[in-house]
C-alpha cells in the first residue's frame, strides 16, 4: 500500500536509527499505477480521447469501432506494424489483419452478445510491408453511448511478442511442399531421434512406403550391417553438436542392395532449445553403381595399358635387336669392299684412265654413304633404348667441341653469342641436336661468304636455341618433309646427306617435351629454332610424380 503523499516514509534496520526516506513523486506515482496493465484495462474501460498515458506505454494497443475502424492506435503499435510515418493512411481492420482471420474478427466487432469485460485470445497483425507477427493480447468490447455504438479495444499482453516471419501456417505449407516434391528425402524427428513426420520420397528410400506415418527411431531405415557403425556416429554427432552424415546400406528386407547417404541437422526453437532435427536422405545406389563400373573400367583399362606397354617395350628391343644384326651383316661386306677400293686405288691408279678414277671415286662415296646410313639408322633406334641420365649441360662448351670436329671452311664464318646457357639434359642427345643443325647449315651453305650464327632465348620453362644461316633456303612445299625419314632435298642429296639427321633431331627434341620449328624460303637461307624445356616431359605409362597413369 503506498504511503500517504504528504508525509516522508522511513525505513529501520535493526541496530540502526530511523532515516527519513525522500517522499516520491506524486506524477511518477501516478503513472507507473496507470501504465500497469491492470491501470491500462481501467483506463480504457472509461475510454475518452485522453491518451498521454496509453501513448507511453511500450505494449501494443488499438481501438475499433464496430465497423473496423481504427479509432486509436498508441506509437508502439504503429511502429511494429510500420505506420508511424506522417504519411501513414487511415487504417481500418481489413489493413492490419491476416486475410485469413478477418471474417472471423469483423463478426466478433458486430456481435451483439458477446460479454463485457477483458478475454484472452491471439490476434495476427499484417504489418504495412506484409510481415506478419502473432501475439496473445486480451480484448475487452464496451458500449460508448447509444445502441449501436460500441467500440473493442485490444490490449496486447505484456510479453515479448513472437515473430512470425515468415508466418507458421507458410512454413507449413512450403514443408508440404518440400515433402510432395522434393527429390530427396526429408523426414524431422524429436529430440530423442524418434520420427515425427516424413515424406513419401522418404518412405520409398526407407523401404517403409507401406507405412503413411512411419515412427520409431529414424535409424531403422540403416540396414543390420552398417547399423552399429552407424548409431555410433549418430552417438558421435549429439556429443559433439556438429551434423550427422553418413553413408550405409538401406534395411530393404530383401536380397536387393540399395545405398543412401544422410545428412541430419538440428531444429531450434525461438527460445534456442533443441525442438528435434531435420534430416535429408539420399538414393545413391546407381550413383556407386557407376562408381563401381567405372573403377571397373579404370582397372581393366590400365591391365590393357600394361600389357600393350610390355608388347610395345618387346616389340623395341626386338627392332633394335634386329637393326644391330642387320646392321652388323651390311657392315662386313661393306668394309670388304671399301679395303678393295682402296688397294685397288692404291695399287692401280697410276693404271687407270681418267673415268676410271672416276667410278672408282664414286665408289668410294657410295660406300661412305652406306656406313653413315647404316650408323643413322642405329643412332634412331638408340635412341628409342638409352636412358640418359640428367645433368647440367654447359652448351657454350659442347658447341665449342662441335665446331672443332665440323671444322668448317675459312669462308663460312660461325657467330656465337658471348655467353651461352647451362641447361638440364642429356649431353650426348643435346649434342646430336646441335650438331646435325651446324652441320647442315655449314654443309649445304651456296655462298662464298657464308654465316652461320647460334642463339639461345630463355622462355617461361625452356630454352629456345636457333641456327641461322645464309645459304640455299628451303621452299615452303618441302617444310614438312625435311623432318621425315629418309626425305631428302636435292641439294642434300648431291651433298650426301642420308635423310635421317633432321629426323634424329625432331625425336631427340619432342621426346623431352619440346618443339622444331623452321623458317625459310628459296634462296634467303633458313633459321631452325628448338625448345629445350628445363625438364623433360614424363615417360608413357607415369606421371611427373612417377605414379602409373592411363
Amino acid at each position: 500500500m503506498l504511503a500517504p503523499l504528504h508525509a516522508p516514509r522511513t525505513t529501520t534496520r535493526p541496530g540502526t536509527q530511523k532515516r527519513p526516506v525522500p517522499p516520491a513523486n506524486p506524477a511518477t506515482v501516478a503513472t507507473r499505477a496507470a501504465a500497469s496493465p491492470a491501470g491500462i484495462r481501467r483506463k480504457l474501460s472509461v475510454w475518452a480521447p485522453n491518451t498521454a498515458l496509453l501513448d507511453r506505454c511500450s505494449d501494443w494497443i488499438a481501438v475499433f469501432d464496430v465497423e473496423g475502424q481504427v479509432l486509436y492506435a498508441n506509437p508502439s503499435w504503429r511502429e511494429g506494424l510500420d505506420y508511424a510515418s506522417a504519411d501513414a493512411p487511415p487504417l481500418r481492420l481489413e489493413d492490419v489483419v491476416a486475410p485469413e482471420e478477418l471474417p472471423r474478427w469483423q463478426a466478433r466487432l458486430k456481435a451483439a452478445d458477446l460479454p463485457a469485460g477483458w478475454e484472452p485470445t491471439h490476434w495476427t497483425w499484417r504489418s504495412r510491408a506484409g510481415r506478419f507477427v502473432t501475439m496473445e493480447a486480451q480484448v475487452c468490447r464496451q458500449p460508448a453511448g447509444g445502441p449501436g455504438s460500441r467500440w473493442v479495444a485490444v490490449c496486447v499482453c505484456p510479453r515479448p511478442p513472437r515473430d512470425a516471419t515468415p508466418p507458421h501456417r507458410e512454413s507449413e505449407a512450403v514443408l508440404q511442399v518440400v515433402e510432395l516434391h522434393a527429390p530427396v528425402g526429408v523426414f524431422e524427428t524429436d529430440p530423442q531421434g524418434r520420427l515425427v513426420r516424413a515424406n513419401g520420397r522418404w518412405r520409398q528410400i526407407a523401404s517403409l512406403e507401406h507405412l503413411s506415418e512411419p515412427r520409431g527411431a529414424w535409424w531403422q531405415m540403416v540396414g543390420p550391417e552398417d547399423r552399429d557403425r552407424v548409431t555410433a556416429e549418430w552417438q558421435s554427432a549429439l556429443k559433439h553438436g556438429h551434423e550427422f552424415r553418413s553413408q550405409f546400406r538401406v534395411n530393404t528386407g530383401h536380397t536387393l542392395e540399395r545405398f543412401s547417404h544422410t545428412c541430419i541437422s538440428r531444429l531450434h526453437g525461438p527460445d534456442g532449445a533443441l525442438r528435434g532435427f531435420v534430416g535429408v536422405s539420399e538414393d545413391i545406389t546407381e550413383q556407386l553403381r557407376f562408381k563401381r563400373q567405372q573403377e571397373e573400367a579404370k582397372a581393366e583399362l590400365e591391365k590393357r595399358v600394361g600389357q600393350r606397354t610390355c608388347q610395345l617395350e618387346m616389340a623395341n628391343r626386338e627392332l633394335a635387336q634386329f637393326a644391330h644384326v642387320v646392321a652388323h651383316d651390311l657392315k662386313a661386306p661393306l668394309r670388304a669392299v671399301n679395303n678393295l677400293a682402296e688397294w685397288l686405288g692404291r695399287d692401280y691408279l697410276d693404271r687407270l684412265e681418267p673415268e676410271g678414277r672416276r667410278l672408282l671415286s664414286l665408289l668410294q662415296q657410295r660406300v661412305q654413304h652406306m656406313h653413315n646410313l647404316i650408323e643413322g639408322v642405329l643412332a634412331y633406334t638408340r635412341l628409342g633404348q638409352m636412358e640418359e641420365a640428367e645433368a647440367e649441360v654447359d652448351v657454350h662448351r659442347l658447341v665449342t667441341g662441335i665446331l672443332a670436329i665440323l671444322a668448317p671452311p675459312p669462308h663460312i664464318t660461325i657467330r656465337l653469342p658471348l655467353l651461352l646457357p647451362c641447361v638440364r639434359g642429356g649431353a650426348e642427345r643435346l649434342r646430336h641436336v646441335l650438331q646435325n643443325l651446324l652441320e647442315n647449315a655449314i654443309k649445304f651453305m651456296d655462298k662464298p661468304q657464308g654465316l652461320v650464327t647460334l642463339t639461345a632465348t630463355r622462355l617461361d620453362g625452356a630454352w629456345e636455341f636457333a641456327v641461322a644461316d645464309n645459304g640455299p633456303g628451303i621452299a615452303p612445299r618441302y617444310h614438312s618433309l625435311v623432318f621425315e625419314m629418309f626425305e631428302q632435298l636435292p641439294t642434300s642429296r648431291q651433298a650426301g646427306g642420308t635423310g635421317i639427321g633432321l629426323a634424329l633431331v625432331k625425336r631427340i627434341v619432342e621426346s623431352r617435351g619440346g618443339q622444331v620449328q623452321l623458317q625459310s624460303r628459296e634462296g634467303a637461307g633458313a633459321l631452325f629454332s628448338f625448345t629445350w624445356p628445363d625438364q623433360p616431359k614424363p615417360r608413357l605409362g607415369t606421371d611427373p610424380g612417377g605414379e602409373p597413369m592411363i
